[in-house]
């Protein structure tokens, strides 16, 4: 079993990741366990055989996980799942989730696309460089990631071809647990919503035990009924 637990799910803009461009994203490790990351994606390119690699790296630089995916492994719009066996000895660390195309860079336009949408060139300077017609080309050709500019995860910083951005990449990070750890977290999520919003939870139960109420009884009247025309 796994449970979220560092997020950032904002996504503004796609920022496409064409032939050499590197997308990265910081988080702190808050327990023990990790084992998960999942990267909001856009695929334009169904079923392609365009490579990418996402990787998992310490705070030394040193790969703890390396996968890749290719996009006819991924979908439009869709949580791309890196799940692997859980790591340990990383709590308290600050990791480094990295996407990165394989391929070799070609005309850089998919930076010029990037840099236009974060607002670092302007009209003039993206229409210097490549046409309307070749930046819907280029948004077509490659596999997108979900960008918020507000800075929403506060522990973390996205980077792009190693320059910072302002605010973060869409993602999510996961943490195995046990049936038993499962079950108490849940039952702690629970009592922490009752005390910070206990009228959903009346309200909840309520609607629940009064379908509970009405299912049983309309059992027993249609048992009753069965019985009375038996007799």
């Amino acid at each position: 079993m796994r449970k979220i637990g560092e997020f950032q799910v904002e996504s503004q803009i796609k920022l496409v990741l064409g032939p050499g461009e590197e997308l990265r994203q910081t988080f702190e490790v808050s327990r023990g366990g990790l084992a998960g990351v999942r990267l909001l994606v856009f695929n334009p390119v169904l079923g392609g055989e365009g490579r990418y690699e996402v990787v998992l790296m310490d705070e030394e630089g040193a790969t703890l996980v390396r996968q890749e995916v290719t996009e006819g492994n991924m979908s439009w719009d869709e949580w791309l799942r890196i799940d692997f066996a859980s790591l340990g000895a990383v709590e308290g660390q600050k990791l480094t989730i990295v996407m990165r195309h394989l391929g070799e860079e070609e005309d850089g336009l998919a930076r010029w696309l990037n840099l236009y949408r974060l607002g670092r060139v302007g009209e003039v300077e993206i229409n210097g460089v490549m046409t309307a017609e070749e930046m819907d080309g280029v948004e077509k050709s490659y596999v997108g990631v979900g960008y918020t500019d507000a800075d929403n995860y506060v522990d973390g910083e996205a980077s792009l071809d190693g320059e910072a951005l302002a605010g973060d990449v869409a993602f999510q990070v996961y943490y195995a647990q046990r049936p038993v750890e499962f079950v108490t977290s849940s039952v702690v999520d629970a009592v922490g919503r009752w005390r910070s919003d206990g009228g959903f939870f009346v309200g909840y139960w309520g609607l629940l035990a009064v379908l509970v109420l009405v299912t049983g009884w309309r059992v027993w009247v249609v048992g009753k009924g069965k019985k009375g025309k038996r007799s």
